[in-house]
C-alpha cells in the first residue's frame, strides 16, 4: 500500500522542482568564489543559490576564514575570477 503524503508536502515538492530550472540561469553557482565589495569584507564561497517564494534570487555565502553563513541578494556580491 502506498503512503499518502499531506497536501502541503506534495505542494512544496512541486514548488522546489519548478524553481530548479530558474536557478540554473543565475549569476552565481555553488562553488563560485565571491566578495562583498561594499561595506564590511566578506570573502566567501557560494554554497547555495535559491529563489524565495516571491521569486527573488538569494545567494548563500560561506565566509572563507570563519565558516560563517550569510544570505545575500545577487547584487550584493561580485564573482572572484580564478587567477
Amino acid at each position: 500500500m502506498q503512503a499518502v503524503l499531506p497536501y502541503n508536502v506534495i505542494r512544496k515538492s512541486i514548488h522546489v522542482k519548478r524553481n530548479i530550472k530558474r536557478v540554473k540561469m543565475n549569476k552565481f553557482r555553488v562553488g563560485d568564489k565571491a566578495i562583498k565589495p561594499k561595506g564590511y569584507a566578506f570573502p566567501c564561497t557560494v554554497v547555495g543559490v535559491f529563489e524565495t517564494l516571491a521569486g527573488n534570487v538569494r545567494v548563500v555565502g560561506e565566509m572563507d576564514e570563519y565558516g560563517l553563513l550569510h544570505i545575500f541578494n545577487e547584487t550584493q556580491l561580485e564573482k572572484v575570477e580564478d587567477e
